[in-house]
């Protein structure tokens, strides 16, 4: 990470945007200014000491400790993907296991960052941000395993590490979607959105639900600030509150807007009047 290390998340979006972009969606590309090392030179320096130990190791057990980084260019190898896909899901968290059985050098993957060990609940946070008697929505073409999605919902997304609070992570994640940090949190919402992963999600992510914080934010900027960012988001509107619930994709967030936010359009409706 060179001089990026013990630095937050958003402080290196912010000071070297041009880097940090490429670090995240072309891995492959990213050539590092800051004393740091490409994940070409990464892979270049590890791959050749796992191949000794596992040559080494032949019919035993290997138990490996290392950084997140590290792991994701290690299973890419196993997995034989190339570092454009070096940030394909599953996410590494904390202390997630990985197992690959190797059997006359065919590696067949059994966990990929798996998280079933501590924790089951995936904690997200989601902004209902609105200027006016307007709210915002992002079109997401690419859900977090990177499949078609095409769905129409209010900025939100998992809370990450470097998070400090559920305020950081709503922060966050509207500078992530929306391209701006031309928000003011108003309120957290005392209700939030919770629902069970299938079958399929349970085993990418090792998490068996989902539980979503829920925050009203006004938007002081201008429409032009609003910028999608990423291949996740290919547009962001600012949609009538009488339009809203239509254009919402999810089923559950709109039944979260009808039995818990309608006070707050009809307080927001007055005060436009």
């Amino acid at each position: 990470m060179g001089s990026w290390e013990g630095q937050k998340r958003s402080d290196i979006e912010s000071n070297f945007p041009d880097d940090h972009r490429k670090f995240w969606n072309t891995p492959h590309l990213y050539t590092p200014r800051n004393e740091g090392e490409s994940f070409s030179q990464l892979q270049d320096r590890i791959i050749p000491a796992i191949k000794e130990i596992v040559s080494k190791h032949r019919g035993g057990n290997i138990l490996i400790v290392t950084h997140a980084i590290a792991l994701k260019v290690i299973m890419a190898y196993f997995r034989g993907d190339p570092l454009e896909k070096l940030w394909t899901p599953p996410s590494i968290q904390p202390t997630a296991l990985n197992k690959v059985e190797i059997i006359d050098n065919v590696y067949n993957i059994e966990l990929y960052g798996d998280v079933s060990h501590y924790q089951t609940v995936r904690k997200a946070v989601c902004a209902i941000a609105y200027q006016g008697n307007k709210f915002i929505l992002v079109h997401k073409v690419l859900n977090t395993f990177e499949d078609d999605s095409g769905v129409w919902d209010f900025p939100k997304g998992g809370i990450e590490d470097e998070d400090l609070s559920l305020e950081d992570a709503v922060k966050r994640e509207l500078m992530e979607e929306t391209g701006t940090d031309k928000y003011v949190i108003k309120q957290k919402l005392p209700n939030k959105i919770s629902f069970n992963f299938n079958e399929d999600v349970r085993k990418r992510t090792g998490y068996e639900s989902q539980e979503t914080s829920i925050f009203l934010v006004e938007f002081v900027g201008n429409q032009s600030d609003l910028k999608p960012c990423g291949k996740e988001i290919d547009e962001i509107i600012l949609i009538e509150s009488e339009s809203l619930l239509n254009k919402l994709t999810h089923k559950e967030t709109a039944a979260y807007i009808q039995k818990h936010c309608s006070s707050i359009f009809i307080d927001k409706s007055r005060t436009e009047e």
